[in-house]
């Protein structure tokens, strides 16, 4: 006990008040819910901060799906238009996956789970645009980023490859 707390006890017996014992200290006080309650409060405030920004990026990895996909459709036509003998898409749109699909002579891997792809525009300006079947990329991730729209309420990702 401190002469503070001995100078509060003598104060309070002047006063009238009638205690059984001297205050407690500090340590004893914190012992009790007075100081473990925001001490709770802050731990249970830090968890849900923690789980709000795993939410976060567990959202931008289903956005990152169907971006993947396109980058993959793009790459299977970079693929198609490497040999010289290849100087034409075919009739478009071509609709591909989410299986592993062959349209016009050109074999497309699988895409990310239900994942559609489209593939638009003419042989001078390739347009693939890819939505997010998923329904659970971020509105903020999608408004940040100029190649997402929304077309019909689901966020579609676009390439375009001029």
């Amino acid at each position: 006990m401190t002469n503070k707390d001995i100078f509060r006890f003598k104060k309070r017996m002047k006063d009238g008040e009638l205690l059984s014992k001297p205050p407690r200290d500090k340590k004893e006080e914190c012992a009790r819910w007075g100081c473990l309650l925001p001490m709770g409060l802050f731990f249970i405030f830090v968890i849900a901060t923690a789980y709000q920004i795993e939410k976060k990026r567990e959202a931008r990895g289903f956005c990152r799906t169907a971006e993947i996909d396109a980058y993959v459709i793009a790459a299977t036509l970079a693929d198609y238009f490497a040999l010289p003998s290849h100087t034409s898409i075919g009739p478009l749109p071509i609709t591909v996956g989410p299986g592993p699909t062959t349209q016009n002579g050109i074999d497309f891997p699988a895409l990310s789970g239900k994942n559609v792809g489209v593939i638009s525009g003419d042989i001078n300006k390739i347009i693939i645009s890819v939505p997010d079947s998923s329904g659970r990329c971020l509105m903020s991730y999608q408004e940040a980023n100029p190649d997402w729209s929304r077309v019909d309420g689901k966020g579609v990702f676009t390439k375009i490859l001029d």
